[in-house]
């Protein structure tokens, strides 16, 4: 799996390096300030991170939608895997589908707001994404 994804990255070099020259020419190109251009797009990008956070937290919530048994999960604890900023993270015995899985459970340090969630959020697609390579 390795090797199909460094072949993967070696066909996307080409356009990334097309990007690049795209971005440096625009650059070149940039007239206005750094100053005009922050407060121009600074509204946008914080608009931006708070929807981000919006839609992170609806996903953790639709997640935990999902009926677990906290005590059973707690109970379930087989060791500390990690920790970190965020939190610790367990591996736990999850019953899902008449099956017993094991899975990861974090234990956030602070209450999931809308600021921290979107850490969390691309840390679980991270790590998604590295299970399926």
């Amino acid at each position: 799996r390795p090797i199909e994804c460094l072949i993967k990255l070696k066909s996307a070099i080409p356009k990334i390096v097309e990007a690049d020259g795209q971005m440096i020419e625009a650059l070149e190109k940039e007239s206005r300030s750094q100053e005009e251009l922050l407060k121009l797009y600074n509204p946008q990008f914080k608009q931006c991170n708070a929807l981000q956070g919006k839609l992170a937290l609806f996903k953790l919530k639709r997640l935990r939608q999902r009926q677990y048994n906290l005590d059973e999960l707690l109970e379930s604890m087989l060791q500390k895997v990690g920790s970190g900023g965020f939190g610790e993270v367990y591996t736990v015995q999850v019953e899902r589908q008449g099956s017993t899985t094991v899975a990861a459970l974090k234990m956030a340090k602070e209450i999931i707001t809308e600021k921290n969630v979107i850490e969390f959020h691309t840390e679980e697609e991270c790590l998604r994404y590295l299970k399926n390579q």
